[in-house]
Protein backbone atom coordinates (compact mmCIF):
# COMPACT_ATOMS: atom_id res chain seq x y z
CA UNK A 1 0.00 0.00 0.00
CA UNK A 2 1.62 3.31 -0.93
CA UNK A 3 0.37 6.78 -1.07
CA UNK A 4 1.76 8.96 -3.44
CA UNK A 5 1.54 12.77 -4.37
CA UNK A 6 1.79 13.95 -8.00
CA UNK A 7 5.20 14.90 -9.78
CA UNK A 8 7.21 17.12 -7.23
CA UNK A 9 4.98 16.21 -4.66
CA UNK A 10 5.36 13.06 -3.77
CA UNK A 11 6.42 11.30 -0.45
CA UNK A 12 5.17 8.49 1.42
CA UNK A 13 3.86 7.45 4.96
CA UNK A 14 3.45 4.55 6.46
CA UNK A 15 -0.80 3.69 7.05
CA UNK A 16 -2.29 3.18 10.29
CA UNK A 17 -6.40 2.33 11.40
CA UNK A 18 -7.25 5.19 12.81
CA UNK A 19 -9.92 7.84 11.82
CA UNK A 20 -9.51 11.76 11.06
CA UNK A 21 -9.53 13.90 14.13
CA UNK A 22 -8.85 17.45 13.95
CA UNK A 23 -7.95 18.65 17.48
CA UNK A 24 -9.19 21.96 18.67
CA UNK A 25 -6.03 24.19 18.03
CA UNK A 26 -6.43 27.50 18.26
CA UNK A 27 -7.14 29.34 14.86
CA UNK A 28 -5.26 32.22 13.77
CA UNK A 29 -7.51 34.98 12.93
CA UNK A 30 -5.68 36.39 9.99
CA UNK A 31 -5.40 35.70 6.44
CA UNK A 32 -5.40 32.19 7.22
CA UNK A 33 -6.59 29.97 9.85
CA UNK A 34 -4.72 26.62 11.02
CA UNK A 35 -6.36 23.47 11.91
CA UNK A 36 -3.67 20.59 13.45
CA UNK A 37 -4.74 16.89 12.30
CA UNK A 38 -4.98 13.72 14.67
CA UNK A 39 -6.81 10.58 15.11
CA UNK A 40 -9.20 8.44 17.17
CA UNK A 41 -10.28 5.02 16.78
CA UNK A 42 -13.80 5.17 15.41
CA UNK A 43 -16.06 2.89 17.60
CA UNK A 44 -17.33 -0.56 16.06
CA UNK A 45 -21.07 0.61 15.70
CA UNK A 46 -19.94 3.52 13.12
CA UNK A 47 -19.66 0.86 10.48
CA UNK A 48 -22.84 -1.00 10.37
CA UNK A 49 -24.71 1.77 8.81
CA UNK A 50 -23.59 0.65 5.74
CA UNK A 51 -24.36 -2.42 3.50
CA UNK A 52 -21.94 -5.50 3.16
CA UNK A 53 -18.41 -4.24 1.54
CA UNK A 54 -16.09 -6.18 -1.35
CA UNK A 55 -14.87 -9.88 0.12
CA UNK A 56 -11.75 -9.92 -2.58
CA UNK A 57 -8.32 -9.52 -1.59
CA UNK A 58 -7.61 -5.92 -3.10
CA UNK A 59 -4.30 -3.81 -3.05
CA UNK A 60 -4.91 0.08 -1.88
CA UNK A 61 -2.54 2.75 -3.20
CA UNK A 62 -3.37 6.50 -2.68
CA UNK A 63 -2.08 9.35 -4.47
CA UNK A 64 -2.89 13.39 -3.76
CA UNK A 65 -4.66 15.30 -7.40
CA UNK A 66 -6.31 17.98 -5.66
CA UNK A 67 -5.91 21.35 -7.35
CA UNK A 68 -4.04 23.66 -4.54
CA UNK A 69 -0.67 25.14 -4.75
CA UNK A 70 -0.23 24.27 -0.99
CA UNK A 71 -1.02 21.02 -0.19
CA UNK A 72 -2.16 21.97 3.58
CA UNK A 73 -5.13 23.24 2.45
CA UNK A 74 -7.94 22.30 3.29
CA UNK A 75 -10.48 24.78 2.53
CA UNK A 76 -12.04 28.71 3.44
CA UNK A 77 -13.77 30.59 5.86
CA UNK A 78 -16.65 33.21 4.94
CA UNK A 79 -16.25 35.67 7.91
CA UNK A 80 -19.00 38.14 8.57
CA UNK A 81 -17.53 41.11 6.55
CA UNK A 82 -17.52 39.28 3.25
CA UNK A 83 -13.61 38.05 3.69
CA UNK A 84 -12.81 34.98 2.79
CA UNK A 85 -9.62 33.23 4.60
CA UNK A 86 -7.78 30.06 3.72
CA UNK A 87 -8.49 27.05 6.24
CA UNK A 88 -4.84 25.19 6.53
CA UNK A 89 -3.69 21.95 7.88
CA UNK A 90 -0.57 22.02 10.02
CA UNK A 91 0.21 18.88 8.01
CA UNK A 92 -0.22 17.81 4.97
CA UNK A 93 -3.48 15.77 5.27
CA UNK A 94 -2.60 12.92 3.07
CA UNK A 95 -1.45 10.69 5.07
CA UNK A 96 -4.72 10.99 7.33
CA UNK A 97 -6.77 10.70 4.02
CA UNK A 98 -4.49 7.26 3.48
CA UNK A 99 -5.08 6.04 6.92
CA UNK A 100 -8.74 7.09 7.44
CA UNK A 101 -9.06 4.72 3.63
CA UNK A 102 -7.19 1.81 5.57
CA UNK A 103 -9.53 1.85 8.66
CA UNK A 104 -12.47 2.12 7.10
CA UNK A 105 -11.51 -0.84 4.94
CA UNK A 106 -10.99 -3.35 8.17
CA UNK A 107 -13.99 -1.55 9.85
CA UNK A 108 -15.81 -2.73 7.17
CA UNK A 109 -14.01 -5.77 6.39
CA UNK A 110 -12.43 -5.50 3.52
CA UNK A 111 -9.84 -7.78 3.09
CA UNK A 112 -5.95 -5.39 2.21
CA UNK A 113 -3.24 -7.14 1.43
CA UNK A 114 0.63 -6.04 -0.58
CA UNK A 115 0.84 -8.37 -3.70
CA UNK A 116 -3.27 -8.68 -4.56
CA UNK A 117 -4.07 -9.73 -7.54
CA UNK A 118 -6.82 -6.53 -7.92
CA UNK A 119 -5.42 -3.04 -6.87
CA UNK A 120 -7.34 -0.13 -5.82
CA UNK A 121 -5.51 3.35 -6.87
CA UNK A 122 -7.13 6.25 -5.32
CA UNK A 123 -7.11 9.62 -6.67
CA UNK A 124 -7.66 12.40 -3.76
CA UNK A 125 -9.72 15.48 -5.89
CA UNK A 126 -11.70 17.33 -3.44
CA UNK A 127 -10.78 17.30 0.24
CA UNK A 128 -12.22 20.43 1.89
CA UNK A 129 -14.25 22.17 4.07
CA UNK A 130 -16.38 25.45 3.84
CA UNK A 131 -16.92 27.83 6.91
CA UNK A 132 -19.76 30.16 6.44
CA UNK A 133 -20.40 32.20 9.59
CA UNK A 134 -23.69 33.40 10.28
CA UNK A 135 -24.58 36.35 13.44
CA UNK A 136 -24.55 33.42 16.30
CA UNK A 137 -23.37 30.13 14.40
CA UNK A 138 -21.58 29.08 11.67
CA UNK A 139 -22.56 26.17 9.18
CA UNK A 140 -19.84 23.85 8.20
CA UNK A 141 -19.50 21.53 4.91
CA UNK A 142 -17.38 18.97 3.79
CA UNK A 143 -16.83 17.69 0.71
CA UNK A 144 -14.51 14.28 -0.62
CA UNK A 145 -13.85 13.17 -3.85
CA UNK A 146 -12.00 10.59 -4.60
CA UNK A 147 -11.30 8.41 -7.97
CA UNK A 148 -10.53 5.07 -8.18
CA UNK A 149 -9.15 2.97 -10.37
CA UNK A 150 -9.34 -1.03 -10.10
CA UNK A 151 -6.41 -2.72 -11.95
CA UNK A 152 -5.32 -6.34 -12.41
CA UNK A 153 -2.12 -6.59 -11.30
CA UNK A 154 -0.75 -6.35 -14.84
CA UNK A 155 -2.22 -2.78 -15.15
CA UNK A 156 -5.00 -3.75 -17.24
CA UNK A 157 -7.73 -1.21 -15.90
CA UNK A 158 -11.00 -3.52 -14.76
CA UNK A 159 -13.34 -0.72 -13.79
CA UNK A 160 -13.54 2.80 -12.63
CA UNK A 161 -15.60 4.82 -9.55
CA UNK A 162 -15.77 8.44 -7.48
CA UNK A 163 -15.96 8.02 -3.83
CA UNK A 164 -18.17 10.78 -2.61
CA UNK A 165 -18.62 12.07 0.71
CA UNK A 166 -20.55 15.37 1.70
CA UNK A 167 -21.72 16.60 5.14
CA UNK A 168 -23.30 20.35 6.59
CA UNK A 169 -23.03 20.42 10.06
CA UNK A 170 -23.83 23.73 12.22
CA UNK A 171 -21.71 24.26 14.94
CA UNK A 172 -20.34 27.40 16.97
CA UNK A 173 -18.36 30.43 15.68
CA UNK A 174 -14.55 29.69 15.45
CA UNK A 175 -14.70 26.00 16.40
CA UNK A 176 -12.21 23.49 15.24
CA UNK A 177 -14.19 20.47 16.37
CA UNK A 178 -16.58 21.78 13.90
CA UNK A 179 -14.36 21.88 11.58
CA UNK A 180 -13.12 18.28 12.54
CA UNK A 181 -16.07 16.72 12.53
CA UNK A 182 -16.97 18.19 9.15
CA UNK A 183 -14.06 16.48 7.31
CA UNK A 184 -13.85 13.20 8.93
CA UNK A 185 -17.33 12.06 8.34
CA UNK A 186 -17.44 13.40 4.72
CA UNK A 187 -14.05 11.20 4.36
CA UNK A 188 -15.51 8.30 5.92
CA UNK A 189 -18.35 8.25 4.33
CA UNK A 190 -16.81 8.55 0.78
CA UNK A 191 -14.90 5.26 1.74
CA UNK A 192 -18.28 3.62 3.49
CA UNK A 193 -20.02 4.16 0.10
CA UNK A 194 -17.30 3.20 -2.24
CA UNK A 195 -15.92 0.00 -0.60
CA UNK A 196 -19.99 -0.97 -0.65
CA UNK A 197 -20.51 0.17 -3.96
CA UNK A 198 -22.22 -2.82 -6.08
CA UNK A 199 -20.69 -2.07 -9.12
CA UNK A 200 -17.15 -2.03 -7.50
CA UNK A 201 -18.47 -5.40 -5.83
CA UNK A 202 -19.59 -7.12 -9.02
CA UNK A 203 -15.81 -5.80 -10.92
CA UNK A 204 -14.26 -7.63 -7.90
CA UNK A 205 -15.65 -10.89 -8.56
CA UNK A 206 -15.09 -10.69 -12.54
CA UNK A 207 -18.01 -9.89 -13.26
CA UNK A 208 -17.54 -6.67 -15.70
CA UNK A 209 -17.49 -8.14 -19.38
CA UNK A 210 -16.19 -4.49 -21.32
CA UNK A 211 -13.92 -2.35 -19.97
CA UNK A 212 -15.34 1.11 -18.42
CA UNK A 213 -16.03 3.46 -20.98
CA UNK A 214 -13.25 5.87 -20.68
CA UNK A 215 -15.42 9.13 -21.05
CA UNK A 216 -19.24 10.76 -21.30
CA UNK A 217 -18.14 13.99 -22.95
CA UNK A 218 -16.66 14.43 -26.05
CA UNK A 219 -16.41 18.40 -24.92
CA UNK A 220 -12.74 19.98 -24.57
CA UNK A 221 -11.87 20.28 -20.96
CA UNK A 222 -12.84 24.01 -19.27
CA UNK A 223 -11.67 25.31 -16.40
CA UNK A 224 -13.60 25.93 -13.25
CA UNK A 225 -14.12 29.82 -13.81
CA UNK A 226 -15.44 29.31 -17.53
CA UNK A 227 -17.68 27.17 -15.83
CA UNK A 228 -19.01 29.28 -13.44
CA UNK A 229 -19.20 32.24 -15.81
CA UNK A 230 -21.39 29.87 -18.42
CA UNK A 231 -23.46 28.87 -15.14
CA UNK A 232 -23.75 32.76 -14.26
CA UNK A 233 -24.79 33.85 -17.21
CA UNK A 234 -27.38 31.28 -17.54
CA UNK A 235 -28.88 32.26 -14.18
CA UNK A 236 -28.87 35.80 -15.66
CA UNK A 237 -31.31 34.56 -18.51
CA UNK A 238 -33.36 33.05 -15.89
CA UNK A 239 -31.91 29.68 -15.79
CA UNK A 240 -32.79 27.66 -12.91
CA UNK A 241 -31.61 25.09 -10.98
CA UNK A 242 -32.26 22.38 -13.78
CA UNK A 243 -31.17 24.08 -16.50
CA UNK A 244 -27.82 24.59 -14.76
CA UNK A 245 -27.58 20.71 -14.40
CA UNK A 246 -28.13 20.09 -17.74
CA UNK A 247 -25.91 22.72 -18.68
CA UNK A 248 -22.90 21.00 -17.06
CA UNK A 249 -24.13 17.21 -17.74
CA UNK A 250 -21.79 17.42 -20.68
CA UNK A 251 -18.92 18.83 -19.18
CA UNK A 252 -15.39 18.40 -18.57
CA UNK A 253 -12.74 20.04 -15.88
CA UNK A 254 -9.61 20.62 -16.92
CA UNK A 255 -8.71 20.34 -12.89
CA UNK A 256 -10.35 19.15 -9.67
CA UNK A 257 -12.45 22.45 -7.73
CA UNK A 258 -9.95 23.92 -5.14
CA UNK A 259 -10.81 25.48 -2.16
CA UNK A 260 -11.02 28.85 -3.83
CA UNK A 261 -12.86 27.70 -6.38
CA UNK A 262 -16.01 26.34 -4.26
CA UNK A 263 -15.93 29.51 -2.18
CA UNK A 264 -16.16 31.32 -5.47
CA UNK A 265 -19.47 29.47 -6.50
CA UNK A 266 -21.06 29.86 -3.23
CA UNK A 267 -20.18 33.40 -2.21
CA UNK A 268 -21.45 33.91 -6.35
CA UNK A 269 -24.85 32.32 -5.70
CA UNK A 270 -24.47 28.90 -7.12
CA UNK A 271 -27.13 26.68 -5.78
CA UNK A 272 -25.54 23.88 -3.12
CA UNK A 273 -26.97 20.97 -5.33
CA UNK A 274 -25.46 22.43 -8.52
CA UNK A 275 -21.60 22.53 -7.07
CA UNK A 276 -22.33 18.95 -5.68
CA UNK A 277 -22.94 18.24 -9.42
CA UNK A 278 -19.70 19.98 -10.72
CA UNK A 279 -17.45 18.18 -8.24
CA UNK A 280 -19.06 14.92 -9.90
CA UNK A 281 -18.05 16.61 -13.34
CA UNK A 282 -15.05 14.04 -14.69
CA UNK A 283 -11.54 15.52 -14.92
CA UNK A 284 -8.62 15.34 -17.94
CA UNK A 285 -5.70 16.96 -18.73
CA UNK A 286 -6.45 19.48 -21.95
Amino acid sequence: MTHTRRAGRGRRAPGACCVLLIAASSLIAAQEKSVALEYLRPPRVAFTKFSAPIDTLVELHMADARSVEDPKLVGTESLHDGTIVNVSATEDPLPLVNQVMLASAKGLGVPVTDQADLVLQGRLLVFNVMVMNRRRDALYTGNVRIAFDLKKRDGDLVWSGLAKGDVTEFGSLNDARAIHKTLSNALFGAYGNFFTNQGLLAATKGMVPDPPSQHRSSSDPMAASALLRQLQALREDGGDVQAMLEQIGDKTLSAPLSPSDIAQWKTGGIAQEVILAVLDVPVRSP
